[in-house]
């Protein structure tokens, strides 16, 4: 009975330290929500220790423990695979700016960390178009990595057996869309690095362009090969409608 007594107590003192604190400072919402992609286990805290941000979780999707909150001071971590959705609260030139933020978590390992900047590169290339952000897809993960061995055969939307890239899937949805790019690794720091390289490429491609803001596209996989023989990395990206 204590126990419930003081985690109802330090709850109540939490949210009149946050009331008290919106009401010191006008509210003022980010136009654009964020989408990220990250794995298990990582931990973040706000940059200004000194800040009162807090995050606030919105949604988690029905996986309750994705998200652990965190204190004033902006600490998240996340705890399993799933999504959430979540608020981040900071002050800015005199205002409380409230961010939000979608996760999709994967389980650790999943990806190369060049990898997850490149999803997070194509839906901050969405996110201005007004299309909805795309979701990570195991399957579609899958898919590219299969993929992207076959383009150090055969460079081309046509797999080695003479098929199309869509057989490498059964589960098609209403679309199916993919972008190939090939990239060498940088020999000064003037250069541009390896994921870099990939999400340019495609952007300045119109057709490639094309199927990163594409409305209908829902999910994305994404992943890249390395051949050790050319050194030359292989990328591929499928997205499904």
């Amino acid at each position: 009975m204590k126990r419930k007594f003081l985690m109802l107590l330090l709850t109540v003192l939490a949210l009149i330290m946050s009331v008290c604190y919106a009401e010191d400072l006008p509210f003022e919402k980010d136009p654009f929500e964020h989408y990220e992609l990250q794995e298990v286990g990582m931990t973040f805290k706000h940059s200004d220790e000194n800040s009162k941000a807090y995050y606030q979780v919105i949604s988690d999707n029905g996986v309750a423990d994705t998200i652990k909150e965190g204190d004033l001071k902006g600490f998240l971590t996340f705890l399993k695979p799933g999504g959430a959705t979540v608020d981040l609260y900071h002050p800015l030139n005199g205002k409380i700016m409230v961010s939000r933020f979608h996760y999709n978590i994967v389980p650790k390992g999943t990806f190369d960390p060049d990898c997850t900047i490149v999803f997070n590169y194509t839906n901050e290339t969405r996110n201005p178009c007004g299309v909805h952000l795309v979701e990570f897809s195991q399957e579609l993960n899958n898919a590219c990595v299969i993929r992207a061995k076959e383009l150090a055969i055969n460079y081309s939307h046509t797999r080695p057996d003479g098929s199309s890239f869509v057989t490498v899937l059964t589960n098609r949805g209403n679309s199916l869309s993919e972008n190939i790019c090939v990239t060498t690794k940088p020999v000064s720091e003037s250069e541009m690095p390896e994921y870099f390289q990939a999400w340019d490429a495609w952007n300045k491609n119109n057709e490639s362009r094309a199927n990163m803001i594409n409305p209908t596209a829902r999910e994305m996989g994404l992943n890249y090969y390395y051949d050790p023989v050319t050194q030359k990395r292989y990328w591929v990206q499928i997205f499904r409608g």
